[in-house]
């Protein structure tokens, strides 16, 4: 480091001499100190690097600043508050890019001035006083531009070091992504697969099903068919049967015919005997009658019986003639019906002839068809093996497919999990090291700002600005990295800018080629924002200096112990979605925070919110309107059941382990159901007996 110690060694040993001329020379200077001042800046005026000393505070500003400097420099002001202030004032011209040769070029501008216009000054007492101050005051300021450079140094090899891990971290990322892509490929592939198999298996256990029941209705067919068959072969057996008995009535009755016939010959061998008494007898009362008429009167009696007997030999003969008749008609029919007797007969003996046919081709279809059901039950069981099998092979194809499901939720939470870890692990490393890479601060504000995307025109809004670049949140942008835009910002005019990020929502652009003037305007509208800000900043100031001192008094009281209220041993509570957990000090916490919470709602009505979280996102105690108990829907827990849960997105775990003053961020806060609110988020470290225990945030809308 550089030093001036022999200057110093000087001025110990000359000190009332060397004041006494100091103050000398001073008194001849300050009637035209102002003089000076406006000179300097009339040197300089045109010089760009006084333009980036007066950027930030304003020319005004910068000139009584510089003057009180100088006059601190000619008094002699040796005290600590001034080398405080020469070095703060030197490491504020080095950061902000003011090389040493332009605050060499003012210490010369100055000394020639004093020296040129003091004509009266005592040689070389005076000049030598002079040039001691000048050059401790040159000593101090270069000091402070080598501690810078050490800083510098040491920042662009922390810069180096977290650009070189997020490399690696990014390049692990992508190789994980890429394995995980080709596991979701593969599990995708399995699952297609799969699903094929498994519609086959439900055509095999459709068709087996569909099979079955149609064996099972041939087999019920075949069972009635059996039973008919069964039935027939009975009836025939019956039928050939009663058949027989038939024959055999039949024959009986034929021979009973026969006997008929041979009766009704007799009997006509009777009648014919009888008529041919009865013709005997009429001729014999014939005679009786003749032979009585002769006789006259004693004869008359034998005359009337004469007479009795001659009709009643007619009416025998009329008799036997009826009865010859029926008997010949009886022996035509006894001879006909003993025909058909016959004729039944042989008829009768066909019938059992084809009656025994059908009972024994029934026996035999019976049989077959007993045979033809066995083979139908056979299939029918078989048909029920295999739609138990293929249900078997369904249900395991469901079971691969939930199998794979799980594997491929499992690589997109692996690849999830590797995006957290990276934003943890840069967030983590950037935070232990202090190291920003940013050259400009983003401050989140929302502007209307159209596109030029290849010919296609857009209006988008920003997310965050800054003197060299701008988020914009523009859903499925498709550009890709380092891809050229032209843009419109509004009092600021049109802008190139290079594509610097991919995410699939968020679009950072580096603006390129700005003109002074751009650049002039960039900076008033960021300083105007920060301006804005500065009422939130310290309300929240205010909140995380309550939240700090209520913890320190919990821990001088013996509320809690250091431990209890730094452990990060986290306790999911069964049952809730999203997950809440609890800690050890969760009970304190919902005691001591609230009313310092919710005071912080009533002094700005533009917060949305005002928590605190520990290092790792969690985020204990929420204010009231978002601490609901969890119900059934997890969409509605999402946005009202904010309160003990872990936020550790981006900007979540960005505030937490923050150890700035302040950071001012934008967020997207997601509530659930893809609604995503912008919010401007403002954050300040919480320090507990120097320990970092996380942050206090606040928030508000984009643009209120």
């Amino acid at each position: 480091m550089l030093q001036f110690s022999r200057l110093r060694a000087r001025k110990t040993q000359s000190a009332n001499s060397g004041s006494g001329a100091l103050a000398r020379a001073t008194a001849r200077i300050m009637p035209r100190f102002d003089a000076l001042i406006e000179a300097y800046h009339e040197k300089f005026r045109d010089d760009p690097e006084l333009a980036v000393l007066t950027r930030q505070a304003g020319l005004e500003a910068f000139k009584k600043e510089l003057a009180e400097h100088w006059r601190g420099l000619l008094t002699g002001a040796d005290d600590d508050a001034f080398k405080a202030s020469v070095r703060r004032i030197g490491l504020e011209n080095a950061k902000a890019g003011v090389t040493p040769r332009f605050v060499l070029q003012g210490y010369l501008f100055l000394f020639e001035l004093v020296v040129a216009g003091d004509h009266n000054a005592r040689a070389p007492e005076e000049l030598i006083a002079l040039a001691r101050a000048l050059f401790l005051d040159m000593e101090l300021t270069l000091t402070a531009y080598v501690e810078n450079a050490e800083d510098q140094m040491l920042h662009r090899g922390a810069q180096q070091m977290v650009k070189s891990v997020e490399e690696e971290v990014m390049v692990a990322h992508r190789t994980a992504k890429a394995r995980s892509d080709d596991l979701t490929e593969i599990v995708g592939e399995l699952s297609r697969s799969m699903e094929e198999l498994r519609r086959g298996f439900e055509m095999i256990e459709g068709g087996s099903k569909s099979n079955r029941d149609e064996i099972k209705a041939v087999a019920a067919a075949i069972d009635e068919l059996q039973a008919s068959s069964r039935d027939v072969g009975d009836q025939a057996e019956q039928t050939s049967r009663m058949a027989t008995e038939a024959v055999a009535v039949s024959e009986e009755a034929a021979r009973r015919m026969v006997r008929l016939t041979e009766t009704a010959g007799r009997v006509a061998e009777i009648v014919k005997l009888i008529t041919t008494i009865s013709a005997q007898t009429n001729l014999l009362a014939l005679n009786a009658t003749i032979e009585a008429s002769r006789a006259g009167e004693a004869g008359r009696g034998f005359a009337v019986v004469a007479s009795e007997v001659k009709q009643l030999s007619q009416r025998t003969a009329v008799a036997t003639r009826e009865i010859s008749d029926q008997i010949a008609e009886i022996v035509t029919a006894t001879e006909a019906a003993s025909a058909a007797l016959s004729r039944v007969g042989e008829m009768i003996g066909d019938m059992d002839g084809m009656a025994r046919g059908v009972a024994t081709h029934a026996a035999h279809q019976v049989a077959q068809l007993e045979e033809i059901t066995g083979n139908a039950k056979s299939a029918a069981n078989s048909a029920n093996d295999l739609s138990r099998s293929a249900r078997m092979f369904t249900a395991g194809v469901v079971e691969i497919e939930n199998i794979a499901l799980n594997v491929q939720n499992f690589g997109s939470k692996v690849a999830g999990m590797l995006r957290g870890l990276t934003n943890r692990l840069t967030i983590t490393v950037r935070g232990f090291l202090g190291v920003d890479g940013r050259r400009h601060p983003r401050i989140p504000v929302k502007l209307q700002v159209t596109l030029d995307l290849h010919g296609r025109r857009e209006n988008v809004s920003t997310m965050e600005i800054s003197e060299g670049g701008c988020s914009l949140w523009i859903a499925s942008h498709g550009l890709e990295e380092g891809e050229d835009i032209v843009m419109n910002l509004p009092g600021i005019g049109s802008i190139q800018g290079k594509c610097r990020a991919r995410d699939p929502d968020i679009l950072r652009v580096e603006f390129v080629e700005l003109s002074p003037a751009q650049r002039g305007d960039l900076a008033e509208l960021v300083r105007r924002e920060i301006d804005k800000d500065a009422p939130l900043r310290a309300l929240a100031a205010r909140r995380r200096d309550s939240v700090q001192e209520a913890f320190e008094r919990a821990l001088a009281q013996g509320d809690i112990s250091p431990e209890d209220l730094f452990s990060a041993d986290y306790s999911p509570i069964p049952g809730t979605d999203p997950e809440q957990v609890t800690t050890v000090s969760l009970e304190l916490l919902e005691k001591i925070l609230p009313p310092i919470l919710e005071t912080a709602l009533t002094e700005d009505p533009r917060l949305t919110f005002c928590l605190v979280t520990d290092r790792n996102g969690y985020i204990p105690v929420h204010n009231k309107i978002w601490s609901q108990p969890q119900g059934d829907d997890p969409v509605w827990n999402a946005r009202h059941s904010r309160n003990r849960r872990i936020f550790d997105d981006r900007a979540g775990l960005a505030a937490a382990r923050n150890l700035q003053d302040v950071l001012v961020q934008s967020y997207p806060r997601d509530l659930g159901g893809g609604v995503v609110d912008m919010m401007k988020d403002i954050s300040m470290p919480v320090v507990v007996r120097g320990e970092h225990w996380g942050a206090l945030r606040i928030a508000v809308p984009v643009g209120a």
